[in-house]
């Protein structure tokens, strides 16, 4: 199923009558689905016909349209149970770390989800891992914005 910039540039809306599926294809994993960018990845996939997984933390934040058309996975993206159910099975995997603007240590904050991400990552194979960094991510001075680029070593170790 491609994905054009057209077939979900208006929004997060999805569709009332879905595309099917193609009959082989995995399902996709998207973390934060409630988020700005999250939501916008799922409804595109939506869009497209496929078939999608979301991993969210409160599922009643999720547009009703969405959760009556993606698998819910509940759970938090700094634990690896959590992120390991959700990932069994999947084709792919949309990882984001949302901003960790309320914790106390932001630096403790970004290594738990990441080591938790790479763990899941790691015990359930899954191979194709997109990954929304940020330009800058290699320095070693940019405070969370360095924490995203060691998130990036860590799932490419996975």
């Amino acid at each position: 199923a491609a994905i054009t910039r057209g077939s979900c540039a208006g929004g997060p809306t999805v569709p009332t009558v879905p595309p099917p599926p193609p009959p082989t294809m995995a399902p996709i994993l998207v973390t934060t689905p409630t988020g700005q960018i999250g939501a916008r990845v799922t409804a595109c996939l939506l869009a497209a016909g496929v078939p999608t997984r979301v991993l969210v933390r409160d599922p009643a934040r999720l547009a009703p349209a969405v959760r009556a058309r993606v698998d819910v996975h509940t759970g938090s993206l700094d634990d690896a149970e959590a992120i390991a159910r959700a990932l069994d099975g999947v084709g792919a995997a949309f990882l984001l770390v949302p901003p960790q603007y309320d914790a106390d240590d932001w630096s403790a904050a970004y290594h738990r989800v990441g080591s938790a991400a790479a763990s899941a990552v790691r015990r359930t194979g899954v191979r194709r891992v997109a990954f929304l960094s940020s330009q800058g991510a290699h320095r070693d001075d940019l405070g969370p914005v360095t924490w995203l680029g060691r998130i990036e070593d860590a799932l490419r170790d996975a």
